[in-house]
């Protein structure tokens, strides 16, 4: 007989990387003919910039959710309940008014944590640090990669088992643009929010241009304005940079096309919520070399020197000296790119994926059953 699993998580919109990775398991058949599935969607708004922010609106949606969480854990009755649990901020406090429920019906948890942060959060705080280990407790574990389990040893439940299933990308078709030219193409490809790795881009970019007269390369900037202050700063910061292009933000096959026509992508982010950042699998699928950082768990997509480059300072110099690297050499740019491209085959296709998370449902279940 058919375990049951009732999926509570946030789907699109708004479009990020955990709703999206959790739009590809309501779609997943496979899933869906190993076990018999319910899904919520725990989403409180469809726009992105509202995500952290309270609102009262969100809270009717959140007592709408509550009730369906009740009916749905005593109409189905499920084995198991699958769930995204936010690592800190409001996210978290609504999240764990729907485990508290999920604990009082005494149905098995697992959490699939997508984000970091948990450590810092507790840190220096006994009271927060114990309500962490209470929601945490009894709860089994998916994560991410290896190193993002260290962000949850401080809270989890010793009894906890934990899973690692990294995250996946859509494979993207590498294009090659007729140029007389051959400049060689970088792309930033996120938020346009400093932390994310864009003023240290332009700054490199600042350095390359000014300091070694390298004008070689173009700069294609792809993503959306988080909140006004940033984009004064980010547009202050390309003032006077020759060859860098803001085209807005992009999606699906406008995303995909920037993406493969491409050469190199930037991320240099030092965001605190990075986990296993899905544009660079996306950049890995359609053959481009690297330069990132090694925040979160980015050290287990890449090594550094064999699919690209990671910056251990992340500083603006490093990062131009990266990028000079690249210009200096193309012969390195494929190497890296089709190394990437040979991981992502091996470790970060939707197949993969798919494969790894029934293969965990099924140990978490098997697991609760003894």
């Amino acid at each position: 007989m058919k375990k049951k699993i009732l999926f509570l998580f946030p789907l699109p919109p708004p479009l990020h990387g955990v709703s999206m990775i959790n739009k590809s398991i309501f779609k997943s058949k496979k899933i869906k003919k190993k076990f018999l599935t319910f899904f919520i969607n725990s989403s409180t708004t469809k726009n992105f910039k509202d995500i952290e922010k309270f609102k009262f609106s969100k809270l009717q949606i959140i007592i709408q959710i509550c009730f369906t969480l009740i009916y749905q854990l005593k109409k189905f009755k499920p084995n198991l309940v699958y769930l995204n649990l936010s690592p800190h901020g409001l996210g978290f406090f609504k999240d764990c008014l729907l485990v508290i429920i999920i604990k009082i019906f005494k149905v098995k948890i697992v959490n699939h944590v997508h984000g970091k942060g948990i450590n810092k959060e507790v840190k220096n705080n006994f009271l927060l640090k114990s309500f962490y280990r209470f929601i945490f407790n009894n709860m089994d574990l998916i994560c991410l990669s290896k190193i993002l389990k260290k962000d949850i040893k401080k809270v989890k439940d010793n009894s906890a088992m934990i899973q690692i299933v990294n995250n996946f990308a859509s494979k993207i078709k590498k294009v090659r643009l007729k140029s007389k030219n051959k400049k060689t193409n970088f792309i930033f490809l996120s938020n346009l929010v400093p932390a994310k790795g864009i003023v240290i881009f332009l700054d490199a970019i600042k350095i390359l241009q000014k300091k070694y007269n390298r004008f070689d390369f173009n700069a294609k900037i792809i993503g959306g304005y988080s909140d006004n202050q940033s984009q004064e700063l980010i547009l202050k910061k390309k003032l006077n940079l020759e060859n860098t292009f803001f085209l807005g933000a992009k999606f699906n096959k406008e995303k995909s096309i920037e993406l493969s026509s491409s050469d190199i992508i930037v991320f240099p982010t030092r965001h605190k919520n990075e986990a296993f950042p899905i544009v660079l699998l996306e950049a890995m699928s359609a053959k481009l070399a690297i330069i990132t950082s090694d925040e979160g768990g980015i050290p287990d997509i890449l090594t550094n020197g064999v699919e690209g480059v990671i910056l251990k300072n992340c500083s603006a110099n490093d990062c131009a000296l990266a990028m000079l690297k690249y210009l200096n050499n193309r012969k390195l740019i494929k190497k890296h790119a089709n190394a990437g491209y040979k991981k992502f085959l091996q470790k970060f296709t939707f197949q993969k994926f798919e494969m790894n998370m029934i293969k965990s449902l099924k140990t978490i279940i098997t697991n609760n059953d003894l």
